[in-house]
């Protein structure tokens, strides 16, 4: 029977790593059209001895759109015994540039391990190359709230990946390490983690006195401030207010009306710890 089985190039699909070469089931996923929880079932129900399981398959973890999911890298033998399974002309087309990946990969391996380790750990940033992104991107982040900054750090591992077409930032290319951080360095908030901000046009005169200020979620407020308002530290007021002569005229009406709210105050605290103290 004549063999029409186009053999498809898989290469891109096996990676190296301390010398051994892998794939991944999301790579497989992609590689036979299938989602990639499909894969990880078929993975997760593997009838073999746990000797085969441990020495072939690994959990590791990926981001997706701002969720950190599953995914289990496998090895030569641990990937056919996966897909032996997988069946039709395509699937075996798919299955047999796989196996030649992994063979070119060993090839290479064997050659020269030292090198081509060297090669293609060098050439990528590694995970040293991650922590030094992951600084700049928590740097970047703390100009946001809070809230946002779980999200935006999500956010800019997957416009990484998407920048330097890689599937992971690991694999980034090690001379583009200082490109990475320029990308994260340079990234706009404002139309995505924050509103876009306006130029504030102010009308006022010799008189008026403004207070300009953005909230939680980064909207730009601009507010009239009195002629008797003052922006002043706790510390600051009391001295202003107590100290004699004093930075702030108060009236003596004003005075004991502050000394009673102070009492006030205190008697609440004092029971408040008093209540405390018995419970």
């Amino acid at each position: 029977m004549a063999n029409t089985t186009t053999v498809v190039d898989m290469r891109k699909f096996v990676e190296a790593r301390d010398g051994k070469a892998f794939t991944t089931s999301q790579q497989v996923a992609s590689a036979f059209g299938k989602q990639h929880h499909h894969v990880m079932q078929k993975l997760e129900s593997l009838e073999c001895s746990d000797q085969f399981l441990t020495s072939n398959f690994s959990r590791v973890q990926f981001e997706h759109r701002g969720n950190t999911y599953e995914a289990i890298e496998m090895t030569k033998d641990g990937f056919v015994f996966l897909v032996m399974g997988f069946t039709g002309a395509k699937a075996a087309a798919i299955k047999e540039g796989y196996i030649h990946a992994f063979n070119a990969m060993a090839e290479q391996l064997s050659i020269n391990s030292d090198v081509l380790v060297g090669d293609l750990v060098g050439a990528v940033i590694g995970s040293s190359g991650e922590v030094v992104l992951d600084r700049v991107i928590d740097q970047k982040a703390a100009a946001l709230p809070v809230a946002l900054r779980r999200s935006f750090k999500h956010t800019m591992k997957s416009r990484l990946r998407t920048r330097f077409n890689v599937q992971k930032t690991a694999l980034i290319p090690a001379e583009d390490l200082p490109n990475a951080c320029n990308f994260v360095a340079a990234y706009v908030f404002e139309g995505e983690f924050l509103p876009k901000r306006d130029q504030v046009q102010i009308v006022g005169g010799p008189q008026k006195r403004y207070l300009v200020s953005f909230d939680h979620k980064g909207e730009q407020r601009v507010e009239e401030v009195a002629d008797d308002a003052c922006v002043l530290s706790t510390r600051d007021l009391i001295k202003g207010m107590v100290m004699s002569p004093g930075d702030i005229p108060v009236s003596t009406p004003d005075m004991f009306e502050f000394l009673m709210a102070t009492v006030v105050n205190l008697r609440g605290r004092f029971e408040y710890m008093a209540r405390r103290a018995r419970a």
